[in-house]
């Protein structure tokens, strides 16, 4: 109801009522009636101005994709089913996310994304605690690529004298370029992200609650989809650590991709029973969706909007 209400700047609690069979007092709403319901619903949605933050086209494809069908499953917000699954145009498995027409430095990515999740976040109307907190994990989210097979891997001849979160490098020779950089194959650079962060909050940075904390690191350690409950880890063995500079703090960790955070999956649980797992989705999808659009060069300057 929310969700409609700032995504598309309409009421539509009675609608959603009677598509949930809720009528007045003990009169029951026929399956005729909340169908008519859900379809007012999908009308009113399709009829919307895009979002802000969403691209027209991006957002008549994904409404148009939306069935009149309510999925109610157990602890979960009940929702209109997709008709169709959108294809994923954006691979991550190989890192080729990690591909841009232009070298990008690290830390300006960074700072790009962790603008873009604080305005998307400010826009959705989070509270304060956790738009901090999606804030941070776009700051963060890519530090594990600090990690100099990662870099040698984008920048094989280091041209950009910094370290870069983005290559130019052509698509055809992306997996020629891992293997001389001896990055393993399937290794996640947002798990060596994730274990950076966590060495910022034991170093007694004392940022945040306990669940800001928590929320950080899966937020950052899930930005590629991963992590839900685990990242799965590759052989490696390497003896090299990653170091990097947070706030301050000079932070040196194991790079070795086939260590294992086995705190995360309880992480997950106590996350998802925090905010149910629509709404930790929902967390994710900001820091992920703000990583995409600032990868496709989409302005990122959202605080304009109230």
């Amino acid at each position: 109801e929310r969700a409609i209400e700032r995504l598309c700047g309409v009421a539509a609690a009675g609608l959603i009522q009677t598509v949930l069979g809720i009528g007045n007092g003990d009169e029951e709403v026929d399956s005729a009636t909340r169908a008519q319901a859900a379809e007012e619903i999908l009308t009113v949605v399709r009829a919307a101005v895009a979002p802000p933050g969403w691209d027209p086209e991006e957002w008549a494809v994904f409404t148009g994709k939306l069935s009149p069908q309510v999925v109610e499953a157990r602890r979960e917000v009940p929702r209109l089913k997709v008709s169709t699954a959108a294809p994923d145009l954006l691979s991550s498995d190989f890192d080729e996310t990690s591909l841009s027409a232009d070298a990008v430095e690290l830390e300006r990515h960074g700072q790009a994304v962790a603008a873009r999740a604080r305005a998307v976040a400010r826009c959705i109307g989070l509270p304060p605690a956790l738009t901090d907190v999606v804030e941070h994990a776009g700051r963060l989210h890519d530090i594990g690529k600090a990690d100099r097979r990662f870099q040698r891997w984008l920048d094989p001849d280091a041209e950009s004298g910094v370290l870069v979160a983005k290559s130019r490098a052509p698509r055809h020779r992306w997996e020629a370029m891992r293997g001389d950089a001896r990055w393993p194959r399937g290794g996640r650079h947002e798990d060596l992200s994730a274990r950076l962060v966590r060495a910022w909050l034991e170093h007694g940075a004392g940022w945040g609650e306990p669940f800001q904390r928590e929320l950080l690191l899966h937020l950052v350690i899930s930005h590629h989809g991963k992590g839900r409950p685990l990242v799965p880890p590759v052989t490696d063995g390497t003896t090299e650590t990653v170091s990097v500079e947070v706030a301050g703090v000079s932070l040196e960790v194991p790079a070795d991709l086939g260590i294992v955070d086995w705190q995360q999956p309880a992480r997950f649980r106590r996350l998802s029973d925090r905010f149910g797992p629509w709404g930790l989705a929902l967390l994710e999808a900001i820091m992920i969706r703000s990583d995409h659009a600032v990868s496709a060069g989409k302005d990122t300057m959202l605080d304009a909007q109230p």
